[in-house]
């Protein structure tokens, strides 16, 4: 097998089946899911190669490759296997500094860069937010559907009869083929309210003041990609996530911005959200439409009541 590292798909285009034969053979949506083959999902001829890293590249190259293809992760290449083998992502990296770290020495003027000559293998997964669990392409949609939402997977590698990978599908690439098949989900005109989705005992949030560093920490330890962000009232004014780890840029030493304050580090970043009245069908379309990874649950003047993942959002139409 080749080791050149680009191939396959970096993101999984979704087919709508609009014939006749297709429209006839599909007429429920567990006929969707029972009966809809990955491979039929994924227009694998369209999408552009997957990216990817070898195990003995060293962190600064693999972090540059997220950041100059717009990634958050990416799968690794196992040299001595002749496969790939795990995934690699912005808050493993972000992990393997903090631990490499000495906290006693964690200050603004600390030289973080000598800790990205590492090699990947020594990190992947380290966030413990990247399994790698392979599915094969013949596969019916619902199995990549269950291992999604019931491991809590970002994505999922798709591999052919011999395990070699394909492409990864990503949760968002489910949700796009999702939103182009919802006449067929009969909980489509149900409300976030009836759903009771993505309503948590309590949303862990992060104020504008703190420090974006202190953010990041509890992302990891509340085991979470992505926070709210509140002004002094608790009311949502933004939002800060893994994906926002991408503007720090190559240099170690650019993981000093972790010292700006949450709101000097997001900028104006805006957070979306919808209320207990909004149907599956507005959620849906709002995933699609604005291609974040969570919406905040709010009432009245932005008070948050809950936040809906993308893997929330799939449990319905498991349940469903």
């Amino acid at each position: 097998m080749s080791t050149s590292h680009t191939v396959g798909v970096s993101r999984a285009d979704s087919v709508d089946p609009t014939d006749k034969a297709e429209k006839k053979r599909l007429q429920t949506w567990n006929d969707l899911l029972q009966h809809t083959k990955i491979d039929e999902i994924i227009n694998v001829g369209k999408a552009p190669a997957l990216v990817s890293a070898a195990d003995d590249e060293t962190v600064d190259v693999a972090f540059k490759k997220l950041i100059d293809h717009n990634l958050l992760s990416m799968p690794v290449f196992c040299k001595s296997r002749g496969r790939y083998t795990d995934f690699v992502d912005v808050l493993d990296i972000l992990v393997h500094v903090l631990n490499s770290f000495p906290r006693d020495k964690l200050t603004p003027d600390a030289d973080f860069s000598q800790y990205m000559k590492e090699p990947v293998s020594a990190l992947s997964d380290l966030s413990a937010r990247n399994p790698y669990e392979a599915v094969e392409i013949t596969a019916p949609f619902i199995v990549a559907l269950k291992k999604m939402t019931h491991k809590g997977l970002h994505r999922i590698p798709i591999v052919d009869g011999a395990g070699h990978l394909e492409f990864i599908m990503t949760q968002s690439a489910i949700m796009s083929f999702i939103s182009k098949n919802l006449d067929l989900f009969p909980g489509a005109s149900k409300t976030v309210g009836e759903l009771n989705l993505g309503y948590k005992a309590q949303v862990v949030a992060a104020r504008r003041t703190q420090t974006a560093g202190s953010a990041f920490v509890s992302m990891l330890s509340h085991k979470v990609s992505g926070l709210a962000v509140v002004d002094d009232n608790n009311k949502l004014v933004g939002n800060i996530s893994a994906t926002d780890l991408k503007s720090i840029g190559y240099d170690g030493k650019l993981f000093l911005k972790l010292f700006l304050t949450v709101g000097e580090f997001t900028g104006n970043k805006p957070a979306f959200y919808v209320t207990p009245s909004h149907t599956a069908a507005d959620v849906v379309a709002l995933f699609a439409e604005k291609r974040v990874h969570r919406l905040y649950v709010c009432q009245g003047d932005r008070e948050i009541l809950g936040v809906i993942s993308l893997v929330d959002l799939l449990k319905v139409f498991l349940a469903e």
